[in-house]
């Protein structure tokens, strides 16, 4: 996977969908979950002859209320 890639590939996965979830309704109130989402990456490049590479990404999520 090239670094372009996976960044892409990052940005989708901290994305608002998942922060708030769909809304539903109980009892006549309507309920919107939400969670504490968060996410970091690096990456590398170099060596000699261009031999070196590297890249990570995490992301980690939590519910947090309603």
């Amino acid at each position: 996977m090239k670094f372009t890639e996976m960044i892409e590939q990052g940005k989708d996965a901290v994305a608002v969908g998942r922060v708030f979830g769909e809304p539903y309704e109980r009892d006549g109130v309507t309920i919107i979950p939400a969670a504490s989402v968060r996410g970091g990456g690096g990456g590398g490049d170099g060596g000699e002859a261009n031999q070196g590479s590297g890249g990570g990404f995490g992301v980690s999520a939590r519910p947090v209320g309603a």
